[in-house]
């Protein structure tokens, strides 16, 4: 097949120039680690890996017929194996309930072993305890490590009746399993000390004729033996974390119909991506790649991969993604199984990759000996999984990095981005510069509506889990629980004046705390306390204006540039904006909560002044309406944004219809900072004694009235709210009503004769007022029927 223009043009760019520092690559080799010969004119060293443990060994010869092996790792984040897979009951291999805790041990010192020949495989037990080495094809060599002497047992495959029994490979699947695969047949064993001597136990065996296996060690721990006479007949076999439990798969065959030639091992590659097991055919002829999906009743296909170029090829899988490498060619190209173009047709088949084809590039941070990057896909390099590179050659081993930011270059559509930037490992700050500069380029609100759907599945079914949210959305405070902030909010002005703005002399010691600094952590996805009011007068006087109080503009050109702040929003801009929580992940996707689009993509593009007011509230409304068909819960600072979005600019028409029709959710926090704008638009009052209403919640409706100076509102709201028993428990105290007007001698002698005639004056609460009530009215009391009558007198 001939290659697509885009490498075509690649090829021939690097033919012309040596300087590959005009391309942003998106794979480099990295923390190289670099094998020197103890003896130059000795034989060179080898290089073996084991993909179990990620460990790479070193065998070199030394004099008198001895091999020293020792033993180097990369860092421990290159070993993805956090997770133990199970066969679940979906019917496919997934996680269990039972996670396994990675696992780090020291890695043992150099071994020094008599040769017997050369090494072809070596093997450690998880826990570093057991070390399997491989010369030759009849037995194994088992190294107690923690024998102080490290001698070592062989294990020989038992024979079969149709012949010899040749060793072809091994390895361990727990701290006391391995299996042999021989060319007769598998076998399951079960390894334990007892007394300084080793004690072998075969668990179970399975009899066939055998060409060649693959394995993939943990998570996953899936064997796949080949037979038949084109190798094409693959058995599965499956080790849970259980000890000595040993699963056998559905067998299946590649079906090559029209091909006769035969499947060799590095035509197969063995792996977990995201959630599934699958075998990945490496079709040379068709230039193809087929995935089979591995799950408990069946093997099916699921995907080919158009590889675009022809000749040897061989795999790499990070973080999920396919990584092919043509040593011919001597590109890269990178293939993601969930992104599925409209592009490629058929829905099996993907024909593009996600990111143009390029050449592999050396890490500058971990720089490669000079001699080494001549050598650019060389003929001995081997690629083990999931991204480690080896040269036998040059005696170096890298580990494969990805770079996101140069892939995250190469999508045109934002929301394809971002739908792969969910998936992704280590883009969490990634992905939030995308959402910040979709919107700061003003991306359209149809893409970001399918942005925001994106970043909400993985949220609803986040909370799902974590705290059983299944229903429609609701308040995210009752009127119990906020009953105490309610009493707080309103204490220090229950005896202001009726002319007097709510909030004017508040105590903001007594209010709840501001936005969050940072954000709270994301698997809790806690609700922040946001709501405020204004400062005291005494504090503007002694400290200047206040950010937070509210005052009336002067003019309407400097009003949204002098208004106070009605919310805690802007004031909470003195941030650590690089201190982000990691986000928790569920189903394979980062989990973005509504704390982490609010303190690190709103206010961030917020405040760059460089959005107009209308399309940032309209980006807002956008993001609660993908929340709400979520059935996600809508924090309440979300509302208290868009509020003060349109407050700031006065747009008060636009405010009173998004609350009018329900576009602004009922809250208490929302109640509360409408309240505070009263003085700047006075229907503020009104919509929030409506919203109390609406949320049931007759003490704060009472607080409110109380507040203002409108005891008689308030005591003829009480005396109705009395007739409902289940609300009476929650109602104002008496002691409240009589603080307000106890400076009123007639409306005070009315509420409480009230009170006092409903048996509601407790000595204990009202023990002030009724010493003030005996002194001063006690000798002047007149007959009062009940609170209208009063009302009269009051009005």
């Amino acid at each position: 097949m001939d290659l697509p223009g885009s490498l075509a043009a690649v090829r021939a760019r690097r033919a012309s120039s040596a300087n590959y520092g005009e391309y942003r690559y998106h794979l480099s080799l990295a923390k190289p680690i670099v094998v020197t010969a103890a003896d130059k004119d000795g034989p060179p060293p080898t290089l073996l890996f084991d993909e179990s443990t990620q460990v790479l060994a070193v065998v070199k010869s030394l004099e008198d017929d001895r091999t020293e092996i020792s033993f180097q790792r990369f860092a421990r984040n290159t070993h993805p194996a956090t997770a133990v897979r199970h066969i679940s009951k979906k019917k496919q291999l997934n996680d269990s309930q039972d996670i396994e805790n990675p696992r780090f041990y020291p890695l043992p010192d150099p071994i020094i072993i008599p040769d017997r020949g050369e090494i072809i495989r070596f093997a450690f037990s998880p826990d570093y305890a057991f070390l399997g080495i491989q010369r030759v094809s009849l037995y194994l060599e088992i190294f107690n490590l923690k024998s102080t002497s490290k001698v070592a047992f062989k294990l020989t495959p038992r024979t079969s009746s149709s012949g010899e029994n040749k060793v072809l490979g091994f390895h361990w699947t727990s701290d006391s399993n391995l299996f042999v695969v021989g060319s007769r047949g598998v076998e399951f064993y079960s390894i334990c000390i007892k007394d300084q001597s080793p004690a072998v136990k075969l668990v179970k065996e399975y009899r066939m004729a055998i060409n060649w296996f693959v394995f993939a060690p943990a998570p996953t721990r899936v064997l796949l033996v080949s037979h038949g006479n084109r190798s094409s007949e693959l058995q599965p076999y499956h080790f849970t974390h259980a000890p000595d439990v040993m699963m056998k798969l559905p067998h299946f065959d590649l079906h090559l119909r029209h091909d006769s030639t035969p499947v060799k091992a590095s035509d197969v590659v063995l792996s977990k991506i995201y959630f599934g097991v699958f075998c990945i055919y490496i079709n040379s002829r068709r230039n193809k790649l087929i995935l089979y999906h591995i799950s408990k009743d069946r093997v099916t296909p699921k995907l080919s991969i158009d590889l675009h170029t022809s000749g040897p090829v061989q795999v790499s899988v990070l973080d999920s993604l396919i990584v092919t490498h043509n040593l011919d060619q001597q590109v890269s190209i990178m293939f993601d199984i969930k992104l599925h173009s409209p592009q490629d047709g058929d829905a099996r088949s993907i024909s593009f990759p996600i990111a143009a084809p390029l050449p592999l590039t050396f890490s500058a941070e971990t720089p490669t000996p000079a001699y080494a990057t001549e050598n650019l896909y060389a003929d001995d390099w081997k690629f083990y999984l999931p991204n480690v590179v080896v040269s036998q050659q040059d005696h170096i081993a890298w580990h494969l990095e990805l770079d996101l930011r140069s892939i995250a270059a190469s999508f045109s559509q934002r929301d394809k981005l971002v739908d792969f930037l969910l998936r992704r490992d280590d883009a969490q700050q990634l992905l939030l510069k995308t959402l910040r500069l979709a919107l700061l380029e003003r991306e359209s609100l149809t893409v970001l509506g399918r942005i925001f759907d994106m970043l909400n599945r993985p949220l609803a079914a986040h909370l799902s889990q974590t705290v059983g949210f299944n229903g429609p959305v609701e308040s995210d405070f009752t009127v119990k629980k906020t009953a105490t902030f309610w009493r707080t909010f309103l204490r220090s002005s229950t005896a202001l004046p009726r002319t007097a703005p709510l909030g004017s002399k508040l105590n903001p010691s007594l209010l709840p705390p501001p936005a969050l600094s940072t954000p709270p952590s994301s698997g809790s996805l806690a609700t922040p306390s946001l709501t405020t009011t204004g400062a005291s007068d005494d504090d503007e006087g002694a400290n200047g204006p206040s950010s937070t109080s509210v005052a009336t503009p002067s003019d309407s050109e400097s009003s949204s540039e002098n208004l106070p702040v009605a919310s805690p929003l802007l004031g909470s801009k003195k941030r650590n904006r690089n201190a982000v929580t990691p986000m928790p992940r569920t189903e394979g996707y980062l989990v973005v909560s509504q704390e982490m689009i609010y303190a690190h993509v709103l206010l961030p593009v917020e405040e760059t002044g460089e959005l107009d007011s209308h399309f940032l509230v309209a980006v807002v409304v956008e993001y609660v309406r993908c929340l709400n068909y979520q059935s996600i819960p809508v924090q309440s600072f979300l509302y208290e944004f868009i509020i003060d979005q349109l407050v700031r600019h006065n747009r008060f028409y636009q405010l009173h219809q998004f609350l009018q029709y329900h576009v602004i959710a009922d809250s208490l926090h929302v109640a509360c900072q409408l309240l505070s704008l009263e003085t700047l638009y006075p229907p503020c009052y009104q919509l929030a004694l409506d919203m109390l209403k609406r949320l049931g919640a007759p003490e704060q409706i009472i607080e409110v009235l109380l507040s203002k100076g409108q005891v008689v509102q308030a005591l003829r709201y009480f005396q109705k709210l009395r007739q409902n028993p289940p609300l009476s428990p929650h109602l104002a105290s008496p002691a409240q009503f009589l603080e307000v007007c106890k400076n009123d001698p007639i409306t005070f002698y009315t509420v409480y004769n009230y009170f006092q005639r409903n048996d509601l004056i407790k000595v204990r609460s009202c023990s002030e007022y009724i010493r003030l009530y005996e002194t001063g009215y006690l000798e002047e009391e007149a007959p009062v029927d009940d609170v209208s009558d009063s009302a009269e007198l009051v009005m």
